[in-house]
């Protein structure tokens, strides 16, 4: 599936696109497949190469050198782009870094189904997915994108490539998450599916706005979505603090700033709950 994606990916973070350029609203809807045989080439089209592979392999081999270069390198925003895969096999191709001079890494363990949150020695591993193992073929392969982050938080895009997980059913959906590092919880902000076969992707157009404040975040997001066929739009006002808790934990409590009248925690769009914590404090 990366292969297949790799060009997609391309066109979303090469610079000096055209309008014409440009990714269809269905962004994240699946590629036909890759051929990845060597001998897939005629002599001609062969021959069409610098190298003499064919097109197809040298396209995509030089994607990945691209991608790797991107994924190496020291601007923060650039490394966003590059997205992370739950069947890549390669080790390299399931971390990132975040914020590189915090030392702000992002791993991803699809056998496990656990997205892992690195920094100064500590590690917040959280269920992200069902465990390969499970046979839950919903939402089986999907990748990871950052949106936006400091070295305090993560913005995190999630993903599910379509598929059909039994006969006549099917699956594609996209959900975003908050990663807080103080409080080692993240949270679901919005998420949407569809169950229409070759339906696209439900994601949103336009990544948020976010302010990092003292004590926690301020997210506005005013965006469109197509689901189910169905144009549709998201006006969304969060704002997430760390408080004490009854058990003396400090946690972090979303309002919604959009609703009505006085202000009560953990209403509205804010109803989503936290992701599980599998483990926080230490690397093991």
């Amino acid at each position: 599936m990366r292969l297949n994606y790799l060009a997609l990916t391309l066109i979303l973070i090469a610079p000096g696109c055209t309008e014409a350029q440009q990714p269809s609203p269905s962004r994240h809807k699946e590629a036909p497949a890759v051929t990845t045989s060597p001998t897939g080439c005629g002599q001609m089209s062969c021959g069409n190469t610098p190298t003499g592979e064919d097109p197809q392999e040298y396209r995509i081999r030089k994607g990945e050198e691209k991608l790797d270069a991107i994924a190496a390198g020291n601007s923060d925003k650039e490394r966003w782009t590059v997205p992370l895969f739950s069947d890549s096999k390669k080790p390299k191709n399931l971390e990132l870094y975040v914020i590189k001079s915090a030392g702000f890494v992002l791993k991803l363990r699809p056998p496990q189904g656990q997205i892992q949150f690195d920094k100064n020695g500590s590690s917040d591993v959280f269920e992200i997915g069902s465990p390969q193992s499970s046979g839950d073929l919903i939402c089986r392969d999907y990748f990871i994108k950052i949106l936006d982050a400091s070295p305090t938080h993560a913005m995190i895009e999630k993903g599910c490539i379509g598929s059909e997980y039994k006969p006549g059913r099917y699956h594609i959906g996209t959900s975003y998450f908050l990663y807080d590092n103080a409080t080692h919880s993240m949270r679901p902000i919005w998420e949407s599916s569809s169950s229409l076969k070759d339906a696209p992707a439900p994601a949103l157009d336009r990544v948020p706005a976010i302010s990092v404040k003292s004590n926690g975040y301020e997210i506005r997001w005013q965006a469109n979505y197509v689901r189910d066929g169905k144009a549709r739009h998201l006006d969304l006002h969060n704002r997430y603090t760390r408080e004490a808790t009854a058990n003396g934990k400090i946690a972090l409590i979303c309002r919604d700033l959009l609703e009505r009248g006085k202000v009560e925690p953990e209403t509205g769009a804010c109803e989503g709950g936290t992701v599980p914590l599998v483990s926080g404090g230490k690397i093991k």
